[in-house]
């Protein structure tokens, strides 16, 4: 994979958006428990990797292929499985999923609702949605910054 920003890639683009986007894993960390955990839109699969250190397994979904090739070269552990596939159809049964993390993942869909449904959806009854996206204020407006990558 080539860096552009988007996705992360561990290693690539400095300190400060390594900073910028590991620390969302390790707050999600306290949470995981002995779980089953879903990474939306896992990209380069770091952030999953970290997480399947403490859950029973990991599911690491992106849409992209070539993203989830690369992933699954790069990210191995008994307790991970990466996946392609789309967040707004989820291949998981309803209630499955003790821990959904979507780190920087919502300003790249279009139907966020959706998103928000499926997410809810697979989530078990005493699960838990950790969701984060960019402060726009700080993060565009303020720059007067456009992300391609950013749908919504």
């Amino acid at each position: 994979m080539s860096f552009t920003g988007e996705p992360y890639i561990p290693g690539e683009g400095g300190c400060q958006i390594a900073y910028e986007h590991l620390h969302r894993y390790f707050f999600a960390l306290r949470w995981v428990g002995n779980g089953e955990v879903l990474d939306l839109a896992c990209g380069d699969g770091y952030g999953a990797a970290l997480l399947a250190r403490r859950a029973r397994h990991v599911w690491a979904l992106d849409i992209d292929g070539d993203t989830i090739a690369s992933a699954s070269k790069n990210w191995r552990s008994h307790n991970l499985s990466f996946m392609q596939g789309d967040a707004t159809r989820l291949p998981f049964r309803n209630g499955s999923i003790d821990l959904v993390v979507a780190m920087e993942t919502p300003e790249h869909i279009k139907d966020q609702t959706r998103l928000l449904q499926e997410m809810a959806r697979v989530c078990s009854v005493n699960g838990m949605v950790l969701i984060s996206t960019p402060n726009k204020a700080e993060y565009s407006d303020a720059r007067k910054y456009t992300n391609p990558f950013h749908i919504r």
